[in-house]
C-alpha cells in the first residue's frame, strides 16, 4: 500500500480505536485498514492515514476458479451511476445502439465532437463492461481476492475503482500486478446478462434517451430486437471496424491498465461475426440496415487508422 495526500477509500488506523462495528480491510497488531467513508477523523485518537494500493496494473494468470461464485451485483450503485451526469428524463426518448468488436474504438467514436447530434450526456449510456465491474464476484477476481483465498494466500493490499466509485475490498498482488483468474471474464457473463435486462426495463420505464456500448457479436438479433425494445423510440445504430491485429494488440494493453482481459480466441470469433472472413467491414452494418424502421438511422466508421473515418451511413444525406 501507499500513503495518499488526498482522501482516499480507504484509510488506515490504530486497531484501538472505536471501529467495532466495522470489518477491517486489512490488519496487523497495531493497526488496520477500513473504508474511510465510515470514519469520522475527528474523533480519532491517534494518528491516520489514507492509503491506497501501490499496484496499478494487471497480469491474467494461468489459475482457474470455478468454485465460490457470487450472483451478487450492486445494481442501486449502478444505477447511481449511470445518472452521474444527472441525465434528464426525455419527453422523446430515443436510443443508440453501438456495435464492433471490444476495443475497435467505439469510445473514440462516441467522444467525436457532436457525432450526428447527439449529446452522451443526455443518455443512460448502458456498457456491460461497466455493468461488469459492479459484480462481486467480478471485483474479487480483479482486486486479486479470489485468487488469494483459493490459494490460501494472505490479503496484501486492496482495490477499488476509483471512476466507478466502487467500495473498497481486500485484494492481493504478486510482483505489483493484480492477479486475475483467467476465466474472470466467463464467470461474470451470466450475470452481466441478468442485470442488463433489468436495467433495460428501468431507462424505458423511466423515459430515459439510452445508449448501448457492447459489441452485439454474441447475438446481431438481440441488438436488432431487444435492446431497449419500444415501439415508439427511433433508433440510432453506429458501427466501428478495426483490423483483428490491432484489436488483439488494444485489448491486450487495456487489460493490463483496466483488468478487463478478453481472449484471442472470443476476440477473433467476435471479429468474424460483425465482419466475416474477409474483413467485410460492412457485414454487421448490412445486417442492421435491413431490418431499420422508416424514422431509424445508421453509420459505420474505420478505426484502421489514426482517426475513425466515417465509410457508410443510411439515409444518405443529400448534398
Amino acid at each position: 500500500m501507499s500513503k495518499s495526500d488526498d482522501v482516499t477509500p480507504c484509510i488506515l488506523i490504530a486497531k484501538d480505536e472505536n471501529i467495532s462495528t466495522l470489518t477491517p480491510l486489512l490488519s496487523s497488531d497495531n493497526w488496520c485498514v477500513v473504508a474511510s467513508k465510515f470514519i469520522n477523523v475527528g474523533s480519532l485518537n491517534h494518528p491516520y492515514a489514507y492509503v491506497t494500493s501501490s499496484a496499478q496494473n494487471y497480469k491474467q494468470s494461468d489459475y482457474k476458479i470455478d468454485i465460490n461464485l457470487s450472483s451478487e451485483i450492486l445494481e442501486d450503485d449502478y444505477k447511481n451511476y449511470l445518472l452521474l451526469n444527472n441525465t434528464p428524463i426525455s419527453t422523446n426518448p430515443q436510443t443508440v445502439i453501438m456495435f464492433g468488436s471490444p476495443c475497435a474504438g467505439k469510445s473514440t467514436v462516441l467522444n467525436m465532437k457532436e457525432i450526428h447530434g447527439i449529446d452522451t450526456k443526455q443518455f443512460v449510456c448502458v456498457d456491460p463492461d461497466e455493468a461488469r465491474m459492479f459484480s462481486l464476484d467480478y471485483q474479487a477476481c480483479l482486486s486479486g481476492k479470489l485468487y488469494a483465498d483459493n490459494n490460501r494466500k494472505k490479503h496484501n493490499t486492496i482495490w477499488y475503482h476509483k471512476d466507478l466509485d466502487t467500495p473498497p475490498i481486500p485484494g492481493y498482488v504478486e510482483d505489483g500486478y493484480y492477479v486475475v483468474p483467467i476465466n474472470a471474464f466467463d464467470r461474470s457473463v451470466h450475470i452481466v446478462r441478468n442485470v442488463r435486462d433489468k436495467i433495460f426495463n428501468w431507462v424505458l420505464n423511466e423515459q430515459y434517451n439510452a445508449l448501448y456500448d457492447s459489441t452485439c457479436a454474441s447475438d446481431l438479433s438481440f441488438c436488432a430486437n431487444q435492446v431497449f425494445e419500444s415501439n415508439t423510440r427511433p433508433r440510432t445504430y453506429i458501427g466501428v471496424y478495426a483490423p483483428l491485429n490491432d484489436i488483439i494488440t488494444r485489448c491486450k494493453v487495456r487489460g493490463e491498465k483496466g483488468g478487463r482481459f478478453v481472449s484471442e480466441i472470443i476476440l477473433t470469433e467476435d471479429h468474424k461475426k460483425l465482419y466475416g472472413n474477409g474483413n467485410n467491414k460492412l457485414k454487421a452494418y448490412n445486417y442492421f440496415k435491413s431490418r431499420l424502421k422508416s424514422n431509424e438511422k445508421i453509420f459505420m466508421y474505420d478505426n484502421t487508422n489514426k482517426q475513425p473515418e466515417l465509410i457508410e451511413q443510411f439515409p444518405k444525406v443529400k448534398i
